[in-house]
């Protein structure tokens, strides 16, 4: 008798356990932003939660964000000089704009260099090393690699250098769809 009442609690144990992997997968964390500098340096810059959005400035090392949020730490990536990037398990429909000014922005008289602003269309999109200098032989809405579409750019007349260059990520991510 003891066995069977010891099965039926393992029983309904692992049902919980099973019932509660989807909650705890939403919350850990879902990817990151690789760099590599040209000595092979690398450095990784977290994704955010679902349905947030986040900006690194990697020259004063600060995050930017919109005001109710606490301020994360410091970015990982403070002076790099990304030679190229790569994607780690980055859930589908975030939005990842790089450039040159400190502050993201794409407006135009005020865009600095250059700036790229890439999509994920694969849930989760894992990328191997792109060169940055590369990302100037693609045009919007091209697909720079498996899972990744750049969906937008702009680039200095004068064939700018984008390498080493990068002093900003912004990363995007999308809501999370209810659950039932």
């Amino acid at each position: 008798m003891n066995h069977i009442k010891t099965i039926t609690c393992g029983l309904l144990l692992s049902s919980q356990i099973i019932h509660a992997q989807p909650a705890l997968a939403a919350t850990q964390a879902v990817g990151s932003i690789a760099l590599m500098d040209k000595d092979k340096f690398e450095c990784f810059i977290p994704v955010p939660a679902a349905g947030e959005t986040i900006t690194y400035d990697l020259v004063s090392a600060v995050v930017i964000t919109p005001p109710p949020l606490p301020p994360p730490p410091p970015p990982p990536c403070h002076l790099v000089e990304a030679r190229e990037f790569g994607l780690i398990g980055i859930p589908s429909a975030t939005e990842i704009l790089f450039s040159a000014n400190k502050l993201c922005n794409t407006q135009p008289g005020e865009e600095g260099e250059f700036w790229f602003r890439f999509k994920t269309i694969k849930n989760p999109t894992t990328l191997n090393y792109i060169e940055m200098e590369y990302l100037k032989s693609f045009t919007p809405p091209n697909i720079v690699g498996p899972g990744l579409q750049l969906i937008d750019r702009f680039l200095k007349p004068g064939n700018p250098v984008v390498r080493d260059k990068l002093a900003c990520v912004q990363i995007k991510t999308s809501a999370a769809p209810p659950t039932p």
